[in-house]
């Protein structure tokens, strides 16, 4: 699977694919330098895009691939050097970039010092889709933030960036039940592995009983009780969607 069909994937946030079994590919990765103009300012930089990658095992309940592709992130997002402007490809616009990445709130947490500079940028592109009214792929951002936090050793920002993302999915929730991701249960997960990895296991724990309230398809009620097996320990590690199904 290439870097951009799981972004697809997580846009549409569609579990079925990975929820029937570890994805399983062959190849290393493979990345490159190509030039980019940015679509905001128009000046030229060099970035480093990966051109393939494969998943070895299951992805993490919170659906963070496996390997190879795991490691790819850094390349998921990039900034341009002269604006600031960030996105997964510079040369796409999005609508109203010039306003937020020229606004307060923008170029405050692109130098965050709380949070890697890879952090940053995912939590920059999610103001940048924010305002472009695309809430899911914030979300998916915001979500990547905590994913670059954890790589980087940042407890404290992991935990920052995953209450920003478990508040928007309760934000769609509230609005539209399953908005989030469309299998019954499936949003539940998401919220459960979020609160237990920041420690807040009384949050979790009823996330994960809402899931099973719903009366998900057998695979969703697996990862459910596995989360509550691990709030249970208070473990606030990741974990596999396959260890659920063992």
């Amino acid at each position: 699977m290439t870097l951009h069909t799981l972004r697809s994937t997580y846009k549409r946030f569609i579990l079925t694919a990975v929820l029937l079994g570890p994805a399983v590919g062959l190849g290393a990765t493979t990345v490159e330098e190509v030039e980019k103009v940015c679509a905001v300012c128009g000046v030229a930089s060099t970035q480093i895009v990966v051109v393939s990658t494969n998943q070895m095992g299951s992805p993490d309940l919170d659906l963070r691939p496996p390997e190879m592709m795991r490691s790819t992130i850094t390349y998921w997002v990039q900034q341009c050097p002269n604006c600031g402007y960030c996105a997964a490809d510079l040369e796409e616009s999005t609508d109203g970039a010039d306003a937020v990445i020229n606004s307060e709130p923008y170029r405050r947490q692109l130098e965050d010092p709380d949070f890697p500079p890879l952090a940053n940028r995912f939590l920059c592109l999610g103001l940048l889709n924010l305002q472009a009214k695309n809430e899911k792929a914030a979300i998916y951002n915001m979500i990547c933030a905590a994913w670059a936090c954890d790589d980087a050793g940042a407890d404290a920002a992991a935990l920052k960036a995953r209450a920003l993302a478990a508040a928007h999915i309760l934000a769609l929730t509230e609005i539209i039940d399953g908005y989030f991701m469309e299998q019954p249960g499936a949003d539940q997960i998401l919220l459960a592995d979020l609160y237990r990895r920041m420690g807040e296991f009384t949050y979790a724990a009823e996330f994960a009983r809402q899931g099973l309230a719903r009366e998900p398809e057998e695979i969703i009620r697996m990862i459910l009780e596995f989360e509550l097996k691990l709030i249970k320990r208070e473990d606030t590690a990741a974990h596999t969607i396959e260890e659920a199904q063992n």
